[in-house]
């Protein structure tokens, strides 16, 4: 498969270098270009993950083989299913279409997580009256699987009442489509177990012909809910908020003696494994290649809502000329998944997107940022109105001293 700059089959071991980089401040560090030429027209990418690999012996490159390939199965963190692959051509910095490819969900982790939830601690028992369901039926969907034969059986056996007092659960009469996403995972709000803000607190009987007109995520696993009556005469509203404890599936996992007797140490356990699966993406992109160099999985931005601008550049330190004229600025946007390059002063589109921001690197340990904040309080719409709008952007200068400050500057 591997062969040297002659042809010759390689003997021996061999040194793989291998790198991956997960969005546009990697990138950037790298000095790796994201713009693509296509019939003479600049785009930039919009990455969805990009890797590096160089295979080696004794400081030699090795090479592959004619009719052979190597695979590469690289974890990522982007469903995008109309990603391009390209590779780099390191000479003249150009992309260079290969295929077109589709993300594939990470099984392993779905499997680790779903084995984690078995062992999910969350509070000693019992439960106080703040610990709920949404419905009664919500229990019978876990416990019986969505099976509607047994949950019919159960119903009328009253195995939800039994459920309840066994595992310290108040049952509500309240019902949401809402769906949450817990430890990574994906959930229907009602098929969690919910602790109330307060004990003793009261709902409202006609809660039970509402619905969640609005629904938001406050962190810490808190959600704010406002229901509605369903009725169009009425406007009764009721706001509060519920905080997420777990999944049902996972406290029935247990006994409610082990909850009890084993809370410390399921906790320790279940915390560590957690921690391991966060760290694990949530789909694999698989493809073959047959050269060392830089590949990336792309696809090509475009706002129709971007506004084309005489761009001008101004510091709020004096800088030394040379630098100043010599260095190049980025334009990070779309959450850290775009970057431009491009010089001091020119025109540029700039995008209707709050997370961007203008860099510059002025030497190795001082930076210049124009920041969202300032960049938000440009007016876009009143550009558009202009004819050959222009706007002058003074970046804040910074010291840093490694990568992680750096990253921390630039707000990522």
């Amino acid at each position: 498969t591997l062969v040297d700059s002659a042809g010759n089959p390689i003997e021996g071991n061999v040194d793989v270098k291998y790198r991956e980089f997960h969005d546009a401040f990697d990138i950037f560090l790298a000095g790796i270009p994201m713009g693509y030429d296509s019939a003479g027209v600049n785009y930039s990418f919009q990455t969805a993950g990009m890797f590096e690999i160089r295979v080696s012996q004794n400081t030699q490159e090795v090479f592959v083989k004619d009719g052979s390939n190597i695979e590469v199965k690289m974890a990522s963190g982007d469903p995008t299913k109309d990603a391009n692959f390209y590779a780099l051509n390191e000479n003249d910095e150009s992309w260079r279409y290969l295929s077109t490819d589709t993300a594939t969900i990470n099984d392993d982790k779905l499997e680790a997580t779903e084995m984690n939830e078995n062992n999910l601690p969350k509070n000693p028992f019992p439960f106080d009256d703040r610990y709920f369901v949404f419905h009664y039926m919500s229990i019978l969907d876990v416990f019986y699987n969505n099976n509607i034969t047994k949950i019919r059986k159960g119903e009328k056996a009253k195995v939800h009442v039994s459920k309840a007092k066994e595992y310290d659960l108040k049952m509500e009469d309240l019902f949401t489509g809402k769906r949450l996403k817990f430890k990574g995972v994906t959930y229907p709000a009602t098929l969690m177990v919910w602790k109330k803000n307060k004990a003793n607190m009261y709902f409202p009987k006609w809660l039970k012909k509402s619905y969640v007109s609005d629904f938001r995520y406050l962190g810490n696993n808190k959600y704010y809910f406002k229901f509605k009556e369903d009725d169009y005469k009425s406007k009764r509203e009721f706001s509060t908020t519920f905080e997420a404890i777990m999944p049902l599936k996972a406290l029935f996992a247990f006994k409610p003696e082990y909850w009890k007797t084993n809370f410390d140490e399921a906790m320790a356990v279940y915390q560590k494994e957690a921690e391991r699966i966060q760290k694990i993406k949530d789909y694999y992109r698989t493809v073959s290649v047959v050269a060392n160099g830089y590949y990336n999985w792309d696809k090509v931005y475009y706002n129709k809502e971007s506004v084309k601008v005489l761009a001008e550049f101004n510091f709020d330190k004096s800088q030394k000329e040379s630098i100043v004229e010599t260095n190049q600025l980025y334009y990070f946007f779309e959450k850290n998944t775009c970057s431009i390059r491009f010089t001091n002063n020119g025109e540029i589109y700039l995008q209707p997107d709050k997370s961007s921001r203008f860099v510059k690197i002025i030497d190795e340990k001082t930076v210049a940022i124009y920041e969202p904040a300032s960049y938000n309080a440009v007016n876009l719409d009143s550009l558009r109105n202009i004819e050959n709008p222009s706007y002058q952007f003074t970046m804040k200068t910074y010291a840093f001293s490694n990568k992680e400050e750096l990253k921390t500057l630039m707000g990522f």
